[in-house]
């Protein structure tokens, strides 16, 4: 075997490293780069100073390769692939570049901070885009009838929200006979309202009955109230129910005309009694004296059998005084507007 010569051992000892002996050179570069995206990456010499005289090349399509892995008499600036024959080395490509984000110039910036009538459409979706068109067209159409100066845009493009427009607006100008018209409805609904409800008080078919004595709802349901006041163990009595227009005008003389104190403030025909469907009580035990809570007491179950109870007037405080009213008033029953069917 021939000896080798001192320049051809360096030669030897720096030939070009294998394929598999780059790709472990790059992984541990990559395990260098893991630890600090942040970190420039240091070059890793990879070989001797001197240039190999035999590259190595590989026909399979490369894989770019962004950061080169320089050495001190040469540079690996294309790419590392793996062929289909070198894909026994099991190597795992993973790369982690540190980009910096691009600003844009002062040009873009300037373009960018202008408003354009997209900011604005953008405000208007903040309401409903559909409303405020149809409120648009609605000025337009207002100012187009009344042949003002039309503010419609003006308005909507400084307020994205029209509607404030219209509160700025004389609608007696818009449609002035279509207004007319309407107040003109408006009085008649009114007037008929008016009719239907005097109608409903239709007078009693045929003659008014003579009312001599409580009407027959008024006196069951008085007859109920003292049983139920009994059972209570505070037993009362009717002092008065019906009464006459005479009788009437007796109790109101007194105390102006004739001696005694004024009881009333109603004379004949002021008075629900006059009509049966009054009556006045006392307690038996206590008198009118009974206290405040025993009044309340039978006020809760005579406006329960459906009596209206004197002690809650306000001109007039009259706590033994119980009516049943039906919905109707004084007027009604002097008028005859009382259906007293509803009495039966």
């Amino acid at each position: 075997m021939e000896d080798i010569s001192d320049s051809e051992k360096d030669s030897v000892e720096t030939a070009a490293p294998t394929l598999e002996e780059r790709l472990r050179a790059l992984d541990e570069q990559y395990e260098k780069w893991s630890g600090s995206t942040k970190q420039a990456v240091a070059t890793t010499p990879i070989g001797s100073s001197t240039p190999s005289s035999t590259p190595t090349t590989v026909s399979t399509p490369s894989l770019p390769l962004s950061t080169p892995v320089t050495g001190s008499g040469g540079s690996l600036s294309s790419a590392c692939t793996l062929s289909s024959s070198a894909s026994s080395a099991s190597a795992s490509f993973k790369f982690n570049f540190d980009l910096k984000a691009s600003q844009p110039s002062a040009i873009v910036q300037r373009l960018l901070s202008r408003k354009s009538v997209f900011d604005e459409d953008s405000k208007r979706l903040d309401y409903d885009q559909f409303t405020q068109v149809a409120l648009h067209e609605i000025a337009h159409a207002y100012f187009q009838e009344t042949k003002l100066p039309d503010e419609t845009h003006i308005y909507h493009a400084a307020h994205p929200d029209i509607s404030g427009l219209f509160k700025k607006l004389d609608w007696n100008l818009y449609q002035p006979k279509r207004m007319a018209l309407k107040k003109e409805k408006n009085r008649l609904e009114a007037i008929v309202r008016s009719l239907v409800a005097i109608l409903a008080k239709k007078p009693v078919t045929g003659t008014k009955p003579q009312v001599k004595d409580l009407l027959p709802l008024v006196k069951r349901q008085a007859d109920k109230f003292v049983q139920e006041m009994e059972m209570m163990g505070l037993p009362i009595r009717i002092t008065e129910g019906y009464r006459s227009i005479e009788r009437q005008n007796e109790l109101y003389a007194q105390g102006r005309t004739t001696k005694g104190n004024i009881v009333t403030k109603a004379k004949g025909g002021e008075s629900l009694h006059n009509y049966g469907v009054a009556i006045d009580i006392v307690f038996r035990k206590q008198g009118y004296d009974a206290s405040n809570d025993q009044w309340l007491a039978a006020a809760t179950i005579a406006e329960r059998l459906g009596f209206e109870w004197g002690g809650t007037w306000n001109d007039f405080v009259d706590k033994p005084h119980f009516q049943i009213m039906k919905g109707y008033k004084l007027k009604d029953f002097q008028n005859n507007l009382v259906d007293y069917n509803k009495y039966k």
